[in-house]
C-alpha cells in the first residue's frame, strides 16, 4: 500500500521547488516505510526557504495513513535529512507468536509400519488408536504428556491486535490397567500390553501360547491380548476382544479381533477379520447406501415418466415403480435381500429400528409390494429412513481396526482400517479395507483377487505377464497407485470402471472434476 504527498512551490528564483513523500504500508499492516524526494533543490538559491518536511508534517501523514502504532521516533529523525529518505522503517508492528502444541511421548513400542503411515513430513506421529508391539510390566511408564506454550498476541502499525495461533491441547485419560501419576504422565497399574485410543490409555491383560494353536490346545477365545508364537493349524479358531499377535502361519483357519491383527508369517485359504462388529456395520452401511443411489435413480426416471406423460394417465406410480423395478433396475431384489439377511443375522437385541426398515423393504419394494405406492414421493420417505440407519450405524462405529501379515494367499482378508502387506504380497485372495491398503515391500506383487478399499490403494506389481484378471477397487474420491500393472487388471473409481489393456508403469487412477475416470501412465 503505497500513499503519496506532493508539493510544488515557487522560490524568489522562479524555480518551481517539488517535494514528494511516500509511505509504503505492508500487507499484514505490520511495517511502514517513508521515501521522500526533493526536486530543483540545486536551483534554489536560499535554502533556509525551502519547504522541507518538518516532524509534525510526517506524523500528521503517518496518521492521515491510519498508522497509530509502533512508531520509530529514531527513524523518523532520519527522514528529515535535507537530502531525502529512501524507503525508511518509520513503523513497526509487534507480531503475533503461535502457541506451540502439546505433544505426547508415547514411551512403548509400536509396529513400524503403522508409525511410518501416521507419520507427517516433520517426523511428528499422530495416532487415534495404535497399540504396542510388545508387553510392559507394572509401574512402567507408557506415556507422557509436554506440554505447549500459550499464544502471544501482537499488534500491527493501526493499533489492531493480531491474533496467534491457540495451540492444540491434549487430555490424558487412564481407563483401565493404567493409571495417571500426574497430570501428564500415564503408568501400568498391571502387567500387560498398553493401547491409546483418542489420548485414553489401556493396559490389557495377555494370553499367551507358546506353541501352535492346534487340536491340542483348541480355538482360543480371550477378552484380552492373544500372542501366538506358533502357528494357527487347520480347522481352528482365534477371537479376540482386543488383538492378535501371530509370530508364525495361518493355514485355513479363522482370526477374528475387535482391534489390531499381526501375522507375522503367512496366510493361507484362511479368514482374517479385524475391527470384529464394526466391518459388519460398514458392510451394511454399503449395501444402505447402494439401495439410496437406486432409489434416486427411480426418482428421476418416473419424473422424466410423468413430466412427459409416457404411461398414460390410467398408470399409478407404483405401477410405474414396479415396471422399473422389473425392466431397469433388477439388481434392487437382489440388494435388498441382501441387506435383509445381513440385518437379520447380525441383528442386535436392541435394535428396533432393523425391523421398521425390513417391514418398509417388504411392504413397499419387494414383489407386488410397490402397488401399495400411492405416489412416488414415498420413495423420499424411505430414502429418510436409509439414511438415519446409515447414521445410526457410523455413530456406533469405534476406531479402525488394522491388518498387518507378510503374504496372503485363497484368503479372504477385513479391516476396518488400514491392510498393510509388508512382504510378498497376495496371490488371488480378496482384501478389504474401510480406509486404505498398502504394499511396502519393493518387490511385492498383487495376483488375481480383489482389492476394495474406501480411501487409497499402493502397491508396487499387479497381475502378471500372463494376463491373469486382477481387480482394484476404491471409493469416488479415492486414488489408486502402481508401480507396475500387466495387462487385464481392472481399476474402479465409484461407479467408474476402466480396464487396462497393455503393461504399463507409474499407474495413478482417479476421477477428474468430471467425474470421468483417469488413468496417468506409461508404457511398460
Amino acid at each position: 500500500m503505497n500513499i503519496k504527498n506532493s508539493f510544488d512551490k515557487e522560490t524568489e528564483n522562479d524555480f518551481i521547488f517539488k517535494r514528494n513523500l511516500n509511505i509504503s504500508i505492508s500487507k499484514d499492516n505490520m511495517e511502514a516505510y517513508v521515501t521522500i524526494n526533493y526536486s530543483d533543490f540545486e536551483k534554489c538559491e536560499k535554502k533556509e526557504k525551502i519547504p522541507f518536511y518538518t516532524i509534525e508534517e510526517l506524523r500528521e501523514a503517518l496518521n492521515k495513513a491510519g498508522i497509530t502504532y509502533g512508531i520509530i521516533e529514531e527513524n523518523l529523525k532520519k527522514c528529515l535529512d535535507k537530502n531525502g529518505a529512501d524507503n525508511i522503517l518509520v513503523a513497526k508492528g509487534i507480531p503475533s507468536i503461535d502457541g506451540i502444541d502439546d505433544i505426547l511421548d508415547i514411551k512403548f513400542d509400536v509396529d513400524k509400519d503403522i508409525k511410518k503411515l501416521n507419520e507427517d513430513k516433520s517426523g511428528r506421529v499422530d495416532f487415534k488408536s495404535i497399540g504396542a508391539v510388545n508387553s510392559v510390566k507394572e509401574g512402567d511408564i507408557i506415556a507422557v504428556r509436554i506440554p505447549g506454550k500459550e499464544s502471544i498476541d501482537g499488534k500491527d502499525i493501526k493499533g489492531k491486535a493480531v491474533k496467534g495461533k491457540n495451540p492444540k491441547k491434549i487430555k490424558i485419560k487412564a481407563i483401565q490397567g493404567c493409571k495417571l501419576i500426574d497430570e501428564n504422565t500415564v503408568a501400568a497399574s498391571i502387567t500387560g500390553k498398553p493401547y491409546m485410543k483418542n489420548n485414553a490409555f489401556y493396559v490389557y491383560s495377555v494370553h499367551e501360547i507358546n506353541e501352535d494353536v492346534n487340536l491340542k490346545t483348541g480355538n482360543i477365545k480371550f477378552l484380552g491380548d492373544i500372542v501366538i508364537k506358533g502357528n494357527v493349524r487347520e480347522g481352528m479358531k482365534v477371537i479376540s476382544g482386543n488383538s492378535v499377535t501371530i509370530f508364525k502361519n495361518v493355514l485355513k483357519a479363522e482370526i477374528k479381533a475387535k482391534s489390531d491383527i499381526i501375522i507375522k508369517g503367512n496366510v493361507i485359504a484362511s479368514n482374517i477379520a479385524a475391527g470384529g462388529e464394526d466391518m459388519e456395520k460398514i458392510k451394511e452401511i454399503e449395501i444402505l447406501e447402494s439401495l439410496i443411489t437406486y432409489l434416486d435413480n427411480i426418482i428421476s426416471c418416473i419424473e422424466e415418466i410423468k413430466k412427459f406423460n409416457l404411461f398414460g394417465y390410467d398408470v399409478s406410480d407404483g405401477q410405474i415403480i414396479k415396471i422399473l423395478i422389473e425392466n431397469k433396475f433388477k439388481s434392487i431384489p437382489k440388494t435388498c435381500l441382501t441387506l435383509i439377511s445381513h440385518i437379520v443375522k447380525n441383528r442386535q437385541n436392541d435394535d428396533n429400528e432393523c425391523e421398521i426398515l425390513i417391514d418398509i423393504i417388504k411392504n413397499k419394494i419387494l414383489g407386488l409390494a410397490p402397488l401399495n405406492i400411492k405416489h412416488y414421493g414415498e420413495l423420499f420417505d424411505i430414502k429418510n429412513i436409509i439414511k438415519e440407519r446409515i447414521l445410526l450405524l457410523k455413530n456406533n462405529i469405534f476406531l479402525p481396526a488394522n491388518i498387518k501379515l507378510s503374504y496372503c494367499q485363497d484368503s479372504t482378508i477385513n479391516s476396518s482400517g488400514d491392510i498393510i502387506i509388508s512382504g510378498k504380497g497376495t496371490y488371488v485372495s480378496n482384501l478389504y479395507a474401510k480406509e486404505s491398503v498398502y504394499f511396502t515391500e519393493k518387490n511385492s506383487v498383487v495376483r488375481g483377487g480383489f482389492i476394495k478399499a474406501g480411501k487409497e490403494i499402493k502397491c508396487k506389481n499387479v497381475g502378471s505377464n500372463g494376463g491373469v484378471t486382477t481387480r482394484l477397487t476404491v471409493g469416488e474420491c479415492g486414488h489408486i497407485y502402481t508401480d507396475i500393472a500387466y495387462e487385464n487388471t481392472i481399476f474402479t473409481i465409484g461407479q467408474r470402471e476402466i480396464l487396462l489393456n497393455y503393461a504399463s508403469k507409474n499407474v495413478h487412477v482417479y476421477l477428474d472434476d468430471k467425474h470421468d475416470i483417469v488413468v496417468d501412465k506409461l508404457r511398460l
